[in-house]
């Protein structure tokens, strides 16, 4: 017998499997995901009841103010024209995912049967074993599958497409599994069993060991951490993390000031990799900069802008290669103080829900670590308002609230 939120349910499981295809073959098509989960969303007309309605008040007016101010900033930005074009984007995929956050949280949780509840744990357990498969086989065929598919697309379609350079879908594919480990963990923990979890985890982070990005590593080994200390301590545990995430963005810029400092002193080489010398270098340009606009910032979109016209090693002609490769840094070079409060704030509001009462220790540790995985990564790798980067942030939002309507936040 069908139910009115069995449509729903439908649709967000076939949303959960469609993921992990999107990370392997085409990671910048999540936007694409998430738009149309969202829009199919909206055909229902129960979930359109519902979408203004899920959203915390304090988040939703923090995301308002912060779109507000960015939108404020574009007028002594750089890059006017650019920084309107991305913002509307930046701006339509938050509301896109508002209304998956909104139709996960209320519609499937109000309407949807207890089977179609396993329904939506078994797709998300199932997910996360068919992307670890995925992962595992490209990571070890050096990217057939990849290959495969663009030699089927261009012998079935008139559009060519150019070879697959399988080296950068893997590290955006790591980084996506580095973040959707953590739904799926707590899904596969509900659905099968505690030890079923383990393996899982130990499949996922065997597999960021062996690839090439550090930074999924880092993020999901980070999110271990969080997940086991909130999973213990809860309040306490959500308090550390907030302190560790600052600890680190403070770090980090001290070690890129002192390296800089250091590595351009006179007879003095430091052996680092490369990668990891021009973010240090990034870094340090990047908080010169910010000194000469610190409360207002240099206008949304603006670090593309910056030192574009130098060209060379970092140590000598220093610039922002399209972005800062830290999220903290990019916001306040392009927001100003104001912005990196509005941001600060958003963060500590949601990790504060967390704390509270209403769902399980289990669920808020996945949930933080989720969060912890996903800021490390921005912390390090890809910019605050690369699109697909964000859909990965609201596609997992909505995940984890299809847990929490899947088996009603019961405690662990």
């Amino acid at each position: 017998m069908t139910t009115a939120g069995a449509p729903t349910t439908l649709m967000l499981a076939v949303t959960i499997m469609l993921y992990p295809l999107v990370a392997v073959f085409s990671p910048k098509a999540m936007v694409a995901l998430l738009v149309l989960t969202a829009l199919a969303c909206l055909f229902i007309g129960r979930n359109r009841q519902a979408v203004f309605s899920a959203l915390p008040r304090v988040v939703l007016s923090l995301l308002a103010v912060l779109a507000a101010w960015s939108l404020v900033t574009i007028w002594w930005s750089p890059r006017p024209l650019g920084g309107l074009t991305l913002w509307l984007r930046v701006v339509g995929i938050g509301l896109c995912g508002m209304v998956l956050w909104a139709t996960a949280t209320k519609a499937a949780a109000l309407h949807a049967t207890a089977a179609e509840r396993r329904l939506l744990l078994t797709a998300l357990a199932a997910s996360g074993w068919f992307f670890v498969a995925l992962f595992a086989t490209e990571l070890f065929t050096g990217g057939s599958l990849s290959r495969l598919v663009v030699s089927l697309w261009n012998l079935l379609t008139p559009w060519d497409s150019g070879p697959t350079r399988v080296s950068q879908l893997l590290l955006q594919s790591s980084a996506a599994l580095a973040v959707f480990a953590w739904p799926c963990m707590l899904a596969i923990r509900r659905r099968n069993s505690t030890r079923t979890a383990v393996l899982f985890g130990i499949a996922v982070g065997g597999l960021l060991l062996i690839q090439n990005m550090q930074a999924s590593l880092v993020a999901f080994a980070g999110g271990m951490a969080v997940y086991a200390v909130v999973y213990k301590f809860r309040r306490r545990g959500i308090a550390a993390f907030l302190v560790g995430l600052a600890v680190v963005n403070l770090a980090l810029v001290l070690i890129a000031f002192e390296f800089v400092a250091v590595d351009q002193g006179e007879g003095v080489s430091i052996v680092v990799t490369g990668s990891t010398k021009e973010r240090l270098y990034i870094l340090d340009y990047v908080y010169e900069k910010i000194a000469q606009y610190p409360l207002s910032g240099w206008g949304f979109d603006g670090s593309r802008a910056i030192g574009q016209d130098t060209r060379g090693p970092f140590s000598n002609n220093r610039s922002i290669p399209l972005h800062p490769h830290n999220l903290w840094a990019q916001t306040w070079l392009e927001l100003g103080l104001i912005g990196v409060v509005l941001v600060i704030s958003l963060v500590v509001s949601i990790s504060m829900r967390l704390a509270a009462g209403g769902r399980g220790r289990a669920v808020a540790a996945a949930a933080a670590a989720t969060v912890a995985s996903y800021l490390l990564i921005g912390n390090i790798s890809y910019g605050m308002w690369q699109n697909w980067w964000l859909a990965i942030a609201w596609l997992n939002a909505g995940f984890l609230a299809v847990i929490v309507a899947a088996d009603g936040g019961a405690e662990a």
